[in-house]
């Protein structure tokens, strides 16, 4: 039997307060019950009556982490219909109950009532999130610190809001700004794919294509502390006198430093030549090259105490291969393992590659 309509003072059912009882469906989640899954879409709009629920998304190392949170009177599920990107998830963070509006009768309402789009065009740092983790650029920060990247972003941005195209071909005018795909239904393009104006789109579908304004401060940038483990000081309580001078690292470790900052400072087209010894240093040394060759930020001091930390949990001592793969995912790069047996499979392996 379904439940009686939502009372009006639910801040989240305002914009369906004319749906006839018979199209909203009560539902019950437990605390951990996915609502759906990251390789679906909601079942529908949910207005959640009592409990709560959060939005997941996957950090680097594949592992869920909370978006956002939402309470008693919000509508969960909308803006993720009108995007159609699966990726995201999801689930009741405590006992739920709530009165579900099917994904179709959703999509009805909306082709009746156009104007109801207006209540889902404010710029949620999730949906930020989303889009510009969707791109998959390894000079991105990590998962988590992109969130609050987003975060940051719109709360300077104030109520930025969502650029609607309904279906068929736009032309976007010279002063029409820049903005980010947040959709997957502009013909030729992807999400997280970057429109600058003038330039004309196609709209395929029925349902609008939704484009972000970009932020002022893009791309958004790795946040690393400066590595000051090369210098030293001596202060009068350790040496019972006056304050000695800092001192300075060689050439070498300053070039070094600056370039674990930003990339590779000569690009001549040879691969970057680092060394070590000792069963941490090695596999350091051979991260370095990796970073340099592909631009990416390098932080040793990190790097250095991970390294330590997987040898210390091996049982024979050594370093896991899967623990160097892993290691590379968090730098940012994608890693397959090979095992050639002939010099013909060797010749044709991807590099550069890590030989164990």
């Amino acid at each position: 039997m379904v439940r009686s309509q939502p009372q009006p003072e639910l801040s989240g059912w305002s914009v369906f307060s004319d749906l006839p009882q018979e199209a909203l469906r009560p539902l019950k989640l437990a605390p951990g019950q996915p609502f759906h899954d990251r390789d679906h879409l909601p079942p529908g709009v949910l207005l959640i009556e009592q409990g709560q629920m959060r939005l997941l998304g996957l950090d680097q190392r594949k592992e869920a982490f909370t978006l956002q949170r939402y309470g008693s009177g919000e509508l969960v599920g909308a803006e993720l219909l009108l995007r159609g990107v699966p990726g995201l998830s999801l689930a009741a963070a405590s006992n739920l109950e709530g009165s579900l509006l099917p994904a179709e009768t959703f999509f009805q309402l909306l082709h009746q009532q156009p104007q109801l789009l207006e209540s889902f065009v404010t710029v949620q740092p999730w949906e930020l999130f989303a889009v510009t983790s969707s791109r998959n650029d390894p000079r991105h920060p990590a998962a988590q610190e992109l969130l609050k990247w987003a975060q940051q972003t719109c709360e300077l941005s104030g109520a930025a809001t969502v650029q609607l195209l309904s279906s068929g071909s736009h032309e976007l005018p010279i002063d029409g700004g820049n903005w980010l795909i947040s959709t997957d239904n502009i013909s030729g393009e992807t999400p997280g794919t970057v429109l600058q104006s003038p330039c004309r789109v196609e709209v395929i579908g029925r349902l609008p294509a939704r484009l972000l304004p970009l932020p002022s401060h893009w791309p958004p940038q790795r946040r690393i502390a400066p590595d000051i483990s090369g210098l030293t000081t001596t202060t009068t309580h350790e040496a019972g006198g006056d304050v000695g001078p800092v001192s300075q690292p060689s050439p070498q470790l300053q070039r070094e430093a600056l370039e674990d900052w930003y990339g590779r400072l000569h690009q001549d087209g040879s691969f970057p030549q680092h060394g070590g010894q000792g069963p941490v240093e090695e596999p350091l040394a051979c991260l370095r090259m990796l970073s340099r060759h592909c631009d990416l930020p390098f932080r040793r001091d990190v790097l250095r105490r991970i390294l330590q930390d997987q040898r210390q949990r091996s049982s024979n001592g050594e370093l896991p291969v899967q623990a160097l793969a892993a290691i590379c995912d968090l730098l940012g790069l994608r890693t397959t393992a090979l095992q050639p047996n002939s010099v013909e499979l060797i010749g044709r392996a991807p590099y550069p590659a890590i030989t164990v």
